[in-house]
């Protein structure tokens, strides 16, 4: 079972070591979360990672991440239509290989 997964535009997905992540085009992540099973990261500009997870953020957040000392990655994200994004999002929330959901987190939005 993968820590996390991105969901990319073309329809690609990635669940590797964060390092070697496809930076452009990321949609969705779904990851782990010891609270409610698992959490979907989206609906901002940027993913950051920070050492255990992805945390979504705007430019501002980006550029704070980015001059905090060791080391970063980044993936950045693609304006889709509605349709396609929502579907997208649904199959993250779906993923089959994460665990039942127990709840909603503070920052998620339920989609369905």
């Amino acid at each position: 079972m993968p820590e996390f997964r991105i969901y990319y535009d073309g329809g690609e997905t990635y669940e590797g070591a964060p390092e070697n992540a496809p930076a452009w085009g990321a949609l969705v992540i779904v990851e782990k979360d010891p609270n409610s099973g698992r959490r979907l990261v989206m609906t901002k500009d940027y993913f950051c990672w920070v050492g255990d997870r992805w945390l979504n953020v705007d430019i501002i957040g980006m550029w704070d991440y980015l001059q905090q000392p060791g080391w970063k990655k980044v993936l950045f994200g693609r304006m889709v239509d509605d349709e396609y994004w929502h579907s997208i999002v649904r199959k993250a929330n779906d993923d089959p290989d994460f665990p039942t959901r127990t709840n909603w987190g503070f920052n998620e939005r339920v989609i369905t």
